[in-house]
């Protein structure tokens, strides 16, 4: 059975932990610094690169944002986090098991190599950085490229072609315990029932949900944002798809309680158009040209180069499982699976 995942939308998009970051790649003096370190604090090298230390164990530990770092490809992490971000010491404040944490450590850890290789040939070659040595010359994709990408898309999958009805809503709840009585329950629909009088008097939808719902939902008056079909449960599903937008619905009833739904807006099925995904087909495109120009690079500097990796911490892809957020609500109800 679905779950409603309208009882606490956005609470899984909240902020993590913050500080997420992953590392800065070292060179120069400080390179010279983390040698002395390590030497005497007898702080063991992680990742040396012919004879030059780039990451030692105790500053080497990934701490990854999970929403982030499952979007972060390789070269995005090379670019964009091994050059610049910093070493940090701390153990990771996600729940990774220690599968997980030593393939991250693995993956980062390759990715430190690298983006010092990359760096050091941009040196020689006259590049400010490995980033600008990688895009130069690359060449935005055509239009030709871009309608040909999306062509062999629609080719694979037909539905991505279909953008799905659309219903944009907000509603309150007033609360049922599983196991409720039946007394408790009429009691409930009455309140809902009054809530409904309230609005239809007059009184503003916002309003009185942000008072009396029972959804956190409620600090935004009760919107939910735009939702397609399959998202929520079927009573709820099949009120919001049907009211007339502006109505407020006779009361409905799921496994969480009695509701008043408010539709805002409506949009039709359609077809998607080439123009709505043009940017996101370019980004995805220039990503790819941006990973084989960085193979082509590196393939030469990884042969003639010396790279060491302490036990734990040689070459692996990156780990595909991440620990799933959830959130509690001012009410103590976990957010419900969708």
């Amino acid at each position: 059975m679905k779950r409603l995942a309208l009882l606490l939308p956005l609470l899984a998009l909240a902020p993590l932990a913050a500080g997420a970051a992953g590392f800065r790649l070292v060179e120069g003096e400080e390179l010279a610094k983390l040698n002395e370190e390590h030497a005497a604090t007898g702080d063991e090298p992680a990742v040396t690169v012919d004879g030059t230390v780039v990451a030692t164990n105790n500053r080497f530990r990934f701490v990854a944002d999970p929403t982030r770092s499952q979007e972060l490809g390789t070269v995005d992490f090379l670019l964009q986090c091994a050059p610049r971000e910093p070493f940090v010491a701390e153990p990771s404040p996600h729940a990774w098991t220690e599968a997980e944490q030593a393939a991250d450590n693995r993956f980062a850890a390759k990715c430190i190599a690298d983006a010092f290789l990359l760096d050091r040939e941009a040196k020689k070659r006259g590049f400010e950085s490995g980033e600008a040595m990688v895009r130069e010359g690359i060449a935005e994709p055509t239009e030709e490229e871009l309608r040909a990408a999306w062509a062999a898309i629609l080719a694979e999958n037909p539905s991505a072609g279909r953008v799905e009805e659309t219903v944009e809503a907000s509603h309150l709840l007033v609360l049922v315990p599983e196991g409720a009585s039946a007394d408790d329950d009429a009691a409930a629909l009455e309140k809902v029932k009054a809530l409904r009088a309230r609005i239809l008097a007059g009184e503003d939808f916002a309003a009185v949900a942000r008072e009396s719902s029972n959804c956190p939902s409620r600090a935004r008056g009760g919107s939910l944002g735009s939702f397609t079909r399959g998202q929520m449960v079927a009573a709820f599903e099949e009120a919001a798809f049907s009211q007339p937008v502006g109505v407020v619905g006779e009361p409905v009833r799921t496994e969480y309680g009695w509701h008043l739904i408010l539709v805002t807006k409506r949009e039709p099925a359609r077809e998607r158009r080439f123009e709505e995904v043009r940017d996101d087909l370019k980004a995805d495109l220039s990503d790819k040209k941006l990973e084989n120009r960085i193979e082509r690079l590196l393939e030469p500097l990884r042969k003639a180069a010396v790279v060491q990796y302490a036990p734990g911490y040689g070459p692996a892809t990156r780990s595909s499982a991440a620990p799933a957020p959830h959130a509690d609500s001012a009410d103590g109800a976990k957010e419900p699976a969708p």
